[in-house]
């Protein structure tokens, strides 16, 4: 059922007072079919309104009312359960029909357009704002955005060569792009661990903050006088998206601890663990050598003073951005990761 803001007034005398009461405008109400053909008989549209199923534009115009729903990335026939051309991505699922629709269980699974990074700001007014971007080209719709969304335009443009974020994009999987508040620091979060009492559950999430590089440290846990910029932070948290889509949810978890040995020594002194390992030298490190930026040998380091730009590293300016809060360099400083570790 769709409701207007429109309050319409209900009088029995025709005299418009205090005593009448106002109800809601009904603008549609439909009842489906599992696949989202309509039930005969079971419709109202008030004649105006053009969505339908699971909020999708009707195409009326292919094969009369409520037959055909825009989905962005392709056109959907509710009546057939199936798609009227192919999944882009088809190569990536053998086992699927290129034209089936959530996998042939839409009760189970979700494929709302598929293709998107939804990046989510407010403006200098305090509004709320989202942005979907399905395809590299749709970075452009930030261009005029404010504040956060503005952070994401540049940060977005200066990654949007690279083959990890257009995969990204393709994706029939959605990742939130949101800002840090109160906090420095750089996560992917998967859906399974984010807080199901808020209004973000159940999401992807990366928590990004646009000006906060990462200073550098070898081995050995000493700086090395060299940061990354904050975008190839969030390159990295992409990286995390891409293997936990791929490997799903248990096996990410697995990957992505932290073992210690029984003194407290990490199993792993370099990388932490395969998860960090495996973006860090095939996700990060590859945008790193193309881009000029400093590489990473290890997953440590340390968040550095803010940069002015989000695609600002160490290569381009003079000196390092100094660590905000670490140890000054002699220690192994690793307790803030770029990454939050799964549980």
């Amino acid at each position: 059922m769709v409701v207007s803001d429109a309050k319409l007034i209900v009088s029995s005398d025709n005299v418009i007072d205090v005593t009448d009461i106002l109800t809601p405008e009904i603008v549609s109400a439909t009842d489906y079919y599992p696949f989202g053909m309509p039930m005969p008989g079971r419709s109202f549209n008030s004649g105006d309104y053009r969505f339908g199923f699971n909020g999708k534009e009707k195409v009326d115009e292919i094969s009369g009312s409520g037959n055909s729903y825009d989905f962005g990335a392709r056109i959907y026939d509710p009546r057939l359960g199936k798609w009227l051309s192919t999944d882009p991505l088809q190569a990536k699922y053998p086992a699927l029909s290129p034209y089936s629709f959530c996998v042939n269980n839409p009760i189970y699974y979700v494929d709302p357009d598929g293709n998107k990074i939804v990046v989510h700001y407010r403006d200098d007014r305090g509004r709320s704002h989202r942005v979907v971007i399905r395809k590299v080209a749709d970075i452009e719709k930030l261009k005029e955005a404010q504040g956060f969304g503005q952070d994401m335009y540049k940060t977005l443009t200066y990654l949007k060569d690279d083959e990890h974020l257009q995969e990204a994009i393709s994706l029939r999987t959605a990742v939130h792009t949101r800002e840090v508040m109160g906090g420095d620091f750089v996560a992917f979060v998967p859906k399974e661990n984010t807080d199901q009492s808020t209004g973000e559950s159940y999401q992807h999430q990366i928590y990004f903050e646009a000006y906060d590089p990462l200073n550098l440290k070898d081995n050995d846990g000493n700086f090395t006088g060299e940061y990354q910029s904050p975008a190839l932070g969030f390159l990295h948290e992409i990286g995390h998206f891409l293997n936990r889509i791929k490997n799903g949810a248990k096996q990410h978890a697995i990957n992505s601890e932290i073992k210690k040995n029984p003194d407290g020594s990490y199993v792993d002194p370099i990388y932490h663990s395969p998860e960090e390992k495996n973006v860090i030298i095939n996700v990060e490190n590859p945008f790193a050598k193309k881009h000029g930026e400093p590489l990473r040998t290890n997953h440590k380091g340390d968040i550095g003073k803010p940069v002015e730009n989000p695609s600002q590293h160490s290569s381009q300016t003079e000196g390092a951005g100094h660590n905000t809060r670490g140890d000054g360099g002699n220690n192994d400083n690793s307790n803030l990761p770029r990454t939050i570790p799964t549980e």
